[in-house]
């Protein structure tokens, strides 16, 4: 394992990252009209994520790196105006120490998958229900500022360094945190709404939905060069969720032309509310009961 520059050494102009060539993204959707107060409509659509996006996309590595530091004392100045900075001496590409920023060769643009189908009515009193199924899924998925670290150590009880999978290479090398295709996620709801325009005056929405997202998106070692992601409810996942919103036209418009006509008319009185359970809560546990492993601790008993 080393370092390599596209351009330099024979490398070629993408450094070995393979060329995504086969993204397919259709799109399509329809509509069809039951009977006079009846509507089905649905659609799917591939789309993709541009790609090596945030911090991770950044490739701070040597020798375009350097690295100093300054130890302060009380009496003496740490610098000055005519020696701002020590002179930088870039960090050697060869002897690779601390951590490092990588992209995977097999590397491809993320994409999700979207679909839904609804079903639409018209009711008595000019209320309108909605009801349908809507879903994503997340595939080949990176994110634009994650990464997961390739020299990973599994829990064990000698020294972290050595644990690491390039320690017998690489010995002061830490975290290679690399932009990879490592997690999926899918989306699933049942959504609803009752909606009224304009009855009397008044406006009415009221929405509920229920939903579940899940994806693998946290990594560990369970093995030496055994990573391993780990299946849950999403941090985002909200399960129900109610918003209703109301607006009613005041009946003051006569049409009169007097001050206090012309001040009262055209009001309008508005509602918002909204209601939804809460996120996922991830039970965690501080210490070093892995001995530093990669990933995140958690017990194994919860009280």
């Amino acid at each position: 394992s080393k370092l390599i520059f596209p351009g330099q050494n024979g490398t070629d102009n993408v450094a070995g990252v393979e060329k995504d060539r086969k993204d397919f993204s259709p799109h399509f959707g329809f509509a069809a009209q039951v009977d006079s107060k009846t509507v089905i409509r649905g659609g799917f659509g591939i789309n993709y994520q541009s790609e090596l996006q945030g911090t991770p996309g950044s490739f701070r590595n040597p020798p375009f790196t350097s690295s100093f530091s300054i130890t302060p004392t009380n009496l003496t100045p740490i610098n000055s105006l005519s020696t701002p900075n020590p002179p930088l001496s870039p960090n050697d590409p060869v002897n690779l120490s601390g951590p490092l920023a990588a992209v995977s060769k097999q590397y491809v643009a993320p994409y999700v998958e979207q679909f839904n189908l609804t079903g639409q009515r018209e009711l008595p009193a000019g209320f309108i229900l909605s009801a349908g199924y809507a879903g994503t899924l997340g595939r080949r998925q990176s994110g634009p500022n994650t990464s997961i670290d390739l020299n990973g150590a599994a829990p064990g009880a000698a020294n972290v360094t050595t644990r690491r999978i390039l320690s017998a290479v690489y010995p002061s090398l830490t975290n290679i945190n690399t932009v990879d295709n490592y997690y999926s996620s899918s989306y699933n709801a049942f959504q609803t709404s009752l909606d009224v325009r304009q009855h009397h005056g008044m406006t009415l929405t009221m929405n509920y939905t229920w939903a579940h997202s899940i994806d693998n998106g946290e990594i560990r070692y369970i093995a030496f060069a055994v990573p391993a992601t780990i299946k849950g409810s999403a941090s985002s996942d909200i399960r129900n969720r109610v918003v209703v919103s109301w607006v009613y036209d005041l009946p003051f418009h006569d049409g009169s032309t007097k001050f206090y006509s012309r001040l009262l008319r055209n009001w309008r009185l508005n509602a918002l509310a909204v209601a939804q359970t809460g996120l996922p809560f991830s039970v965690t546990q501080t210490g070093t009961q892995t001995n530093n492993a990669t990933g995140t601790n958690r017990p194994n008993q919860v009280a």
